[in-house]
């Protein structure tokens, strides 16, 4: 990590992973696990009737702003008397680290709320393994994650993927993102072609935009720009949370005529030449020539003899 602290830690709910973590990561979000959390959840609603449940739901995983989610919440507790529940009143006091709108801003790398690392170990590991073989099979996971990533390397650098539209920027990010990552830019690409905008405000060089979507007047984001800068913010904190421009913030790309995207949308982690320490297109020079040959010659290694 040279030296650097994770922007995201996703780990347990429990108060000695909590202190632990605030003091040697202090700079990291902390997320709890979702799949314990629902756990949890399950085990101190299960009193409370469906509407209950439902309307906590509702509040907890569907709310859009902050006020949204305290307007419910307060209704929640008064309608159904729950004021004085222990449980709720810690979960409210750790909003930061569970509700998903309070998740938003905070870089998770694309793992969705839900998300569970139960992949990464299957088949290797079981309930109830004793220690030493536990050891054993996590480096056999790890091994086994580490040739996958070797692989998609292998992937970004010698196979191309199909550009389904005419625009400068579908080209640029084609050339500098991951394979993977190149997918997940051109499916916002291709969904912002079904949004409409509409500017709401202006004041010197930054103006408002509302975006929505032609099919579905409820989906609808506010998008600010800054003409000084090409700075560009969404409600929808896509960017944020995974490091990748969102189909809004693209859809307004587009209105305004900007072609290619502003260097700073571009993270470093998510290009093809990140673990050598700079961002390099591939047609400014012949490093990228390097590099392709570097990774032929590793991925022919980890083939099996034939």
């Amino acid at each position: 990590m040279s030296e650097c602290h994770p922007k995201s830690i996703i780990a347990d709910h429990d108060d000695s992973i909590l202190q632990v973590i605030a003091q040697v990561f202090p700079l990291s979000h902390h997320r709890f696990s979702m799949w314990q959390i629902k756990t949890k959840e399950r085990e101190h609603l299960s009193p409370l009737s469906s509407d209950c449940k439902y309307e906590y739901e509702k509040c907890v995983y569907q709310s859009h702003t902050v006020g949204e989610f305290d307007a419910a919440r307060d209704a929640l507790l008064s309608k159904y008397s729950l004021r004085e529940n222990s449980w709720l009143k810690k979960m409210y006091e750790k909003r930061e680290n569970r509700v998903p709108l309070c998740l938003r801003r905070t870089f998770f790398a694309g793992i969705p709320i839900d998300g569970s690392l139960d992949a990464f170990f299957d088949p290797y590991l079981i309930s109830q393994m004793p220690l030493e073989e536990f050891v054993v099979r996590y480096e056999q996971g790890l091994e086994q994650s580490r040739g996958n990533e070797r692989k998609e390397d292998y992937n970004s650098f010698n196979l191309q993927a199909f550009l389904q539209t005419n625009e400068p920027m579908e080209e640029q990010c084609r050339r500098l993102y991951t394979l993977s990552v190149f997918k997940v830019f051109q499916r916002e690409l291709l969904q912002s072609y079904s949004y409409l905008g509409a500017k709401i405000h202006e004041q010197g060089a930054i103006s408002r935009y509302l975006i929505r979507k032609c099919s579905n007047e409820n989906e609808k984001h506010i998008v600010t720009f800054c003409s000084s800068n090409l700075d560009v913010s969404c409600g929808c904190q896509m960017f944020e949370s995974e490091g990748v421009l969102c189909r809004h913030a693209l859809r307004l790309f587009q209105i305004l005529d900007i072609r290619e995207l502003p260097s700073r949308y571009l993270l470093h982690r998510w290009t093809r030449s990140a673990e050598y320490g700079t961002v390099r297109d591939s047609e400014s020079g012949g490093s990228s020539h390097e590099i392709k040959a570097r990774w032929s010659g590793v991925f022919v290694k980890l083939l099996p003899n034939m």
